[in-house]
């Protein structure tokens, strides 16, 4: 009888202080404010319930194709999203945010961004966004434009072979 009454009291306090436990550390989450129009954005990155200090910044790119994005690293350059900025962003209360230059190495129209930041071996990620890219069209060279500049560079040969000609006689 003892043994079914420790089982039921340590199941109730389980229920009792397992969501206190739970509350000790509040969700985070990493919001993205992404800007550009065409394979140039800025991206910054927000984190909500973050601890102060130093994190490493993941911002990848992909399309239905595959990966696409290039990150810039003030310490290495340009890089592909694969990898992460070591130490890209630093949290105290004055800063809570970091942008990023990526570059989308596609005129692909739909872009998926995902953040993900590392402190040691513990790794939070965003939520998928989705942007619709919008990049020009290249202006059609017009059948006219062309057939004058080659009538032009025609006429100029003509021209230069009549006077050489008339040079050697």
């Amino acid at each position: 009888m003892m043994g079914k009454f420790s089982i039921i009291l340590a199941l109730f306090l389980m229920v009792l202080f397992l969501p206190a436990a739970w509350a000790l550390e509040p969700p985070k989450s990493i919001t993205l404010d992404i800007n550009g129009s065409c394979m140039e954005y800025n991206v910054t990155v927000s984190p909500d319930m973050f601890d102060y200090g130093c994190y490493d910044v993941k911002i990848d790119v992909t399309t239905a194709n595959g990966r696409v994005g290039q990150i810039y690293d003030p310490m290495q350059g340009w890089k592909s999203s694969l990898y992460y900025v070591t130490d890209g962003m630093c949290l105290d209360q004055d800063n809570n945010n970091a942008t990023f230059q990526i570059y989308a190495a596609t005129k692909y129209e739909e872009l998926n961004f995902k953040c993900k930041l590392r402190a040691g071996d513990k790794i939070w990620e965003s939520e998928y966004y989705t942007i619709q890219q919008t990049c020009p069209e290249p202006p059609a060279e017009s059948i006219e434009v062309i057939l004058i500049v080659s009538l032009i560079a025609i006429v100029v040969l003509l021209v230069g072979i009549t006077a050489y000609i008339k040079i050697l006689k």
